[in-house]
């Protein structure tokens, strides 16, 4: 195609351009402005950089918060004399026994120059406080580490089993201890289910003529209570086994059954039959386990707590877990179930009053 060349345009016609504006220096007496901008760019970057890197650690230290048990300073000291409290509050159950396990699994890996059991419990299930108490001897098996058991307000019942077996123990002077000894509770309903016309039937097969004791639906009767009392008794010895296993330096298995009443004690009734080895508090603990592992009283070693994750997350983590109370309370399964738990006899090694 042919190109149609174009005429310049008239003279007089068209204004010419502007000079292009030249800014002004930015060194000397007019450039403060230019340098200001520099500066609050650099600290802005700095800000913002700084920003990201701070979130970066947090969420790394989320991350190891809610992956397993962790360690949090107690006192600073030199780390390799580590001594590491293992807090053991509340009733035991089996989560209180799935968290010791997990802890001292961790300690294992990098066992410390000693324990603590900082035990604050009543006590709890049978099952979970042994499975705790055998934990604790595997762990002192495995890796020669000593354990120091530090009694805090009560540590009764399975709070006295788990610490049975510790190398020391110490107990502040105000607290609850003792009451060696199994409890079993539940409830029948026989007389409720009367007053509201209900007629529970129960059937056993031809031959398993005992599979309805301790029926929830009636009164128990001497057979049924002479049925548990099998079980608690086994488990009674069961306690007093494993009382005179920790503390057959002190104790014969006459006294440990003389002391297996169910009563509770104060801490110096436990010192005088030999149940504890001193009172004192957490302080006197940590003492006693650097003596036990060949420290001398003025080290300073660093004295970590051990525990799970906790605040928010682990919170809003249990209860998505949680089926919802909503959707249960359609089921009619749901109140098989509680009413199931209620009237089942549970063995316990527990402080009640």
């Amino acid at each position: 195609m042919q190109e149609i060349p174009l005429d310049p345009p008239p003279p007089g016609r068209h204004r010419p351009l502007p000079p292009p504006r030249r800014e002004p220096p930015t060194s000397g007496g007019g450039g403060g402005g230019g340098i200001l901008r520099r500066v609050f760019t650099g600290i802005a970057s700095t800000i913002l950089i700084g920003s990201l890197l701070l979130n970066v650690y947090f969420l790394i230290v989320f991350a190891s918060m809610t992956q397993g048990v962790y360690e949090t300073n107690y006192e600073d000291g030199d780390l390799l004399e580590r001594i590491v409290i293992l807090p053991i509050i509340g009733v035991i159950d089996d989560d209180m026994s799935s968290f010791v396990g997990e802890a001292l699994r961790a300690l294992s890996k990098d066992p410390p120059a000693a324990v603590i059991l900082r035990v604050d419990s009543p006590g709890g299930g049978v099952g979970a406080s042994d499975r705790i108490a055998q934990r604790i001897e595997d762990f002192k098996r495995e890796t020669g580490v000593p354990v120091v058991a530090s009694f805090g307000t009560i540590a009764a019942s399975g709070g006295y089993y788990i610490s049975a077996g510790a190398d020391e123990i110490v107990a502040e002077p105000m607290t609850i201890t003792g009451s060696i000894g199994v409890i079993a509770q539940a409830f029948t309903v026989g007389e409720l289910l009367t007053k509201l016309g209900i007629e529970p039937e129960t059937i056993v097969a031809t031959g398993a003529t005992k599979k309805d004791t301790l029926d929830w639906t009636r009164s128990w009767t001497e057979a049924d209570r002479d049925m548990l009392r099998k079980f608690l008794d086994h488990s009674h010895e069961r306690f007093i086994q494993v009382v005179y296993q920790g503390r057959q330096d002190h104790l014969t298995p006459e006294l440990v059954r003389e002391a297996a009443t169910g009563e509770p004690l104060t801490a110096r009734q436990a010192l005088d039959v030999k149940l504890i080895d001193q009172e004192g508090y957490l302080e006197d603990a940590i003492d006693a386990a650097k003596t036990r592992a060949g420290m001398a009283l003025t080290a300073r070693p660093r004295v970590t707590i051990i525990t799970r994750p906790q605040g928010l997350f682990a919170s809003l983590m249990e209860v998505s877990a949680r089926p919802s109370r909503a959707a249960n309370l359609s089921d009619s399964q749901w109140v098989r179930r509680v009413i199931a738990d209620l009237s089942q006899p549970q063995l316990e090694y527990r402080f009640r009053w």
